[in-house]
């Protein structure tokens, strides 16, 4: 990959990064792209990196970096980002150019250059005859010229003269100067990719060298791309005449020396690789000929590839293969099944295996094999024999392809009932149970007088308003049920309230009609996370019909599917109103979680300018929010330090402009929100972090640390402390108290009903620690616990009930457990037997002032809670699963925090942060399901046959399976087969 540069802008992978300043040069050292600013240096990888320094001049090497400081002068040695630099010496009067065989600083002063080797400082001085000389002399007012490093060698460049200077044991070699007719004006590294390394060239006007030595002298007239000054710069470019293809590439790898260079040289002038011209090995010929025989598919294939090098006609490889390519196709109306599997084919070369067959698109032709394993172990299939057979066998053998080859996916099947197949695999309708829960029917009120269907009502909104545990359970699936198909048409559709009243269909209506945004968000990212259809964004930023939150969610949606991956952000900015602030969050947060870990200098800009001004403090979350994903894992200082002392920010928002009424404070939901953000800034950390507020440096050093036991000490909390600070302070300190999961159960099973309050946050937060750092198998006895503590009269136990529930889903993510589901159904289905003596009203602080709501014995968060439990239980419709990343912990501490809102007023920004999972998430091999989807394809294909073609088709499945299956592992219902078995005897 060639690196460009122009001013401000880096070319790299066809991707165009813009920075604030000026690049001085740009080249790869180590696993990173280093861009070095005058002001900055940037690591561009996985994980970018940022380092402040001052930067007069710099070189980057594969190894190590030099630079000099544009302060104090001194030089300067970079081994890894982060590492010390480490002094190397002071350069007052000199500017650094670049190291030359690890040795020799070479240095300008003036335009005059001079080299540093150990202690001493000497002057390469030019005379009138051209000779070069090395003096230890005061400084000299000798001639200006130019000077490169190509290779070992310093090239010193003069008018129309250059010279080649070799260091060799401590010595400078000079060779004669070369004079040309004009004076030199192109000088270029030039790069030849082949197999394993790279060739270096040095072209000088017209004239090619590689190494020390002339190879070609080419006309500009008919190389006009050698001529070419670009205003990109780089520190090397791709060759000027045809590159070598891949054969090519391993022939020149081979060759010596001379050879080389007479093959490229040819190569210049007729743009062809020559090898007929040279003594080619043609036993290294044959190696590589017969190494790339072995990856192709087909004899075919492969002869087509290779017939148009002349220079293989002498190779005995290529004069074999054309006696093989001469055998004729075999043609079989009814092939006996035994045969195919027996038949051997001895190969003209050192192989001798059995056949292996696969289908080719068109469906009625059956391609035998022979299969070959390769020096690295695996097996490598070529072509040999067709078979044409007729179109009802095809299913015997299809059948056959798919036991052999488990990993090629079937496409045989475009829709899928999923309440057949959960009730298939789990035996009973609790599929439908679960989408009931999801999708409530609309509900039957009858008028009365009663209080208590006031309390009904306001729970079914909020039953209908709980949208996020949607998101995990249909998590990219366009699932095909009847009654609860998906409206991807429809994308658009505003969240509402269906009842039937008095016979009667109508929508609640809200008097508070800010209470549904953030439900309206939720209910747009469910939209767009539970359907694998793509949206376009633009359409969603120019509706005008849908409310601003719904398209922040279809927006925020896009995000976490990595829509907006390489996109131009401008592109997405630019439809927006800036009036519209959730829109303008939710683009900023969607682009950077798309984009996460790649620099974008102009993006970043942005979201710092909407920092620094006067901003509502919900666009500087986001903002922040937004750096935070790009920055992933970067520690970068800036960012670090304004999310300290966003962490440690209290009272009252200050802003004439966006805080009139001074109703927008900083809460304990903004300083986790930035917590959250520095934990993702400064990834794994060996030093303790000490901030103000307790609560977020526990989670903050808890999830950051790498060994906490040096500071046990920190993360002690005891009666009296605040209960979140109980939770977390004992969560992270189970991590080395040596204990495990049976005696954690075991102490709870035994003193739970002597807790004190603080002792029940201290076993949830113990509890939630293994539902994120472990897997274990759910016995009765902990099924028993958990339905112990949920019949406790004290609703302290609440929380422990929660997060015992919360854990044991975790342990059965994406099964579908029946016992789990029981349970959380049944705290669902609470909501709707509400009395009327239950009912209270809960004041509500959130960055929107105090709101108050009227709800029963259940909050909204303890609703959003369950659901989320029932979605991570099956997630992705059980196709989904919890990935192992360095992210997992905080992403499952982000998503279950432990305070959830008591409204959908309460908390609103923080919902960003309850899909930290989704991103978590990777697709599970469910065999089941394969098994399902290709039984149903094949029952159909089976019944459209005839009698005789029935019976040829169970003669053949049954004879492979009961002669060459492994009799573990089947594709297919293997008690359908014997059923067909049985009935056709």
């Amino acid at each position: 990959m060639i690196i460009k540069w122009y001013k401000n802008m880096l070319i790299y992978k066809n991707r165009e990064i813009r920075f604030n300043e000026e690049i001085i040069t740009s080249k790869f050292f180590k696993k990173w792209l280093v861009v070095a600013l005058p002001h900055k240096l940037y690591f561009l990888c996985n994980d970018e990196i940022i380092i402040p320094v001052n930067i007069l001049s710099i070189d980057i090497t594969s190894s190590y970096i030099l630079y000099q400081n544009n302060i104090d002068n001194n030089i300067y040695k970079i081994t890894h980002p982060f590492s010390i630099e480490e002094f190397i010496f002071s350069c007052q009067d000199y500017k650094f150019k670049f190291l030359h065989e690890q040795e020799i600083y070479v240095l300008e002063r003036e335009g005059r250059h001079f080299i540093k080797h150990k202690e001493k400082i000497y002057q390469i001085v030019l005379e009138e005859n051209y000779k070069l000389i090395l003096i230890t002399k005061s400084y000299q007012d000798s001639k200006i010229f130019r000077i490169l490093k190509y290779e070992k060698y310093l090239i010193l460049i003069y008018e129309n003269t250059f010279t080649f200077l070799e260091y060799q044991n401590e010595k400078f070699i000079f060779t004669n100067p070369i004079f040309l007719k004009e004076q030199v004006f192109i000088t270029k590294i030039l790069r030849m990719n082949l197999k394993t390394k790279f060739v270096y060239f040095l072209q000088i006007n017209n004239l090619l060298v590689y190494a020390n030595k002339f190879i070609y002298k080419f006309d500009f007239l008919h190389n006009q791309n050698a001529l070419k000054k670009k205003k990109f710069q780089s520190n090397e470019e791709i060759i000027f005449w045809k590159k070598p293809d891949k054969l090519e590439k391993k022939i020149l790898e081979s060759l010596d020396y001379n050879d080389f260079l007479e093959v490229t040289n040819s190569c210049i002038s007729t743009k062809k690789y020559d090898f007929v011209r040279i003594d080619l090995d043609f036993s290294k010929l044959d190696f590589i000929l017969e190494k790339e025989f072995l990856k192709s598919k087909s004899i075919l294939d492969f002869y087509k590839k290779f017939k148009k090098y002349d220079f293989l006609e002498n190779s005995r490889f290529y004069e074999k293969l054309n006696i093989l390519f001469s055998y004729k196709t075999e043609i079989l109306e009814n092939p006996d099944f035994k045969t195919l599997l027996e038949i051997s084919y001895n190969r003209i070369f050192n192989y001798n295996e059995k056949f292996d067959f696969k289908f080719t698109n068109d469906k009625n032709r059956l391609v035998l094999q022979d299969k070959m394993k390769s020096n690295a172990d695996k097996f490598n299939y070529n072509e040999l024999v067709t078979l044409k057979i007729r179109d009802n066998f095809n299913l015997a053998y299809t059948l056959i392809f798919y036991e052999k080859n488990r990993k090629v996916f079937f496409k045989g099947l475009k829709k899928l009932n999923f309440f057949s197949f959960f009730k298939k695999f789990l035996g009973d309708e609790r599929m439908r149970e679960i989408i009931n829960l999801f999708f409530e029917p609309i509900r039957i009120f009858e008028l009365d007088d009663n209080d208590g269907e006031d309390v009904a009502e306001r729970n079914y909104v909020l039953r209908l308003s709980s949208n996020i545990g949607k998101s995990y359970c249909f998590y990219n699936n366009n699932f095909h049920i009847k009654e609860h198909k998906l409206d991807t048409q429809d994308i658009f559709k505003s969240l509402n309230f269906p009842l039937i009243k008095n016979g009667v269909t109508s929508f609640i209506e809200l008097k508070d009609k800010t209470w549904k945004n953030w439900p309206s968000f939720n209910f747009g990212v469910h939209k767009i996370l539970s359907c694998k259809k793509k949206q376009n964004y633009k359409l969603i930023l120019q509706d005008k019909s849908s409310d601003e939150f719904i398209k922040a969610g279809l927006i925020f949606g896009l995000g976490l599917k990595k829509y907006f991956r390489k996109m131009d952000y401008k592109n997405i900015l630019e439809n927006i109103n800036e009036d519209k602030e959730i829109i303008l969050i939710s683009s900023m947060i969607s682009f950077s979680i798309s984009n996460e870990g790649t620099r974008n200098s102009e993006f970043e800009e942005f979201c710092y300018k909407k920092y620094f001004t006067d901003q509502s403090l919900n666009i500087k979350l986001g903002a922040l929010s937004a750096l935070s994903n790009i920055f992933s894992f970067s520690k970068n200082i800036k960012l670090e330090n304004i999310l300290k002392l966003e962490i440690d920010k209290i009272g009252i928002y200050k802003s004439d402009k966006h805080n009139k009424n001074h109703n927008v404070v900083y809460d304990t939901t903004h300083n986790i929100i930035c917590t959250i953000n520095l934990v993702k800034i400064i990834g794994e950390n060996m030093k303790f972090i000490n901030l103000k507020n307790r609560l977020c440096e526990l989670i903050l050093n808890g999830i950051c640390l790498k060994d906490k036991s040096k500071f046990k000490n920190k993360f002690e909390r005891f009666k009296g402390d605040p209960l979140d600070e109980i939770f977390y302070g004992n969560m992270f300190l189970e991590e080395i108290s040596g204990n495990n999961f049976e005696s954690r159960i075991s102490e709870i099973e035994k003193f739970y009903k002597n807790f004190t309050i603080w002792e029940v946050y201290k076993y949830s937060g113990i509890i939630f620690y293994y539902g994120i750092n472990e897997k274990h198998d759910l016995k009765s006895r902990d099924l028993e616990l958990l339905l112990k503590i949920e019949t406790q009269e004290n609703k302290g136990f609440r929380i422990l009930f929660d997060y015992l529930l919360i854990t044991f889903c975790l342990f059965k993510s994406s099964t579908c457990n029946l016992d789990l589901l029981k349970i959380i159904r049944r705290q669902i289905k609470r909501t709707e037997l509400i009395s009327t003596n239950e009912d209270k009203n809960n004041f509500c602080f959130t960055n929107s002032g105090i709101k108050k709501d009227k709800i029963g014995n259940l909050i909204f968060g303890d609703i959003e809670k369950y659901k989320i439990c029932l979605g991570i239980l099956c997630l992705g419709l059980s196709k989904y699963k919890i990935k192992e990343s360095k992210s997992k912990k905080l992403s499952l501490i982000s998503t279950f925090f432990i305070n959830w809102p008591m409204s959908p007023h309460d908390q609103g920004f923080y919902n960003f942060f309850r899909y930290e999972l989704i991103r978590n998430l990777e697709k599970k091999n469910n065999k089941n399901l394969k098994i399902f989807r290709f039984t149903k394809y094949f029952k159909k294909r089976f019944n459209e046959l005839n009698e005789k073609d029935k019976k040829y088709v169970i003669d053949v499945i049954s004879d492979y399976y009961e002669s060459y299956h492994n009799k573990e592992d089947y594709f297919i219902d293997i008690n359908y087969i014997k059923d067909l078995i049985i009935r056709s005897t």
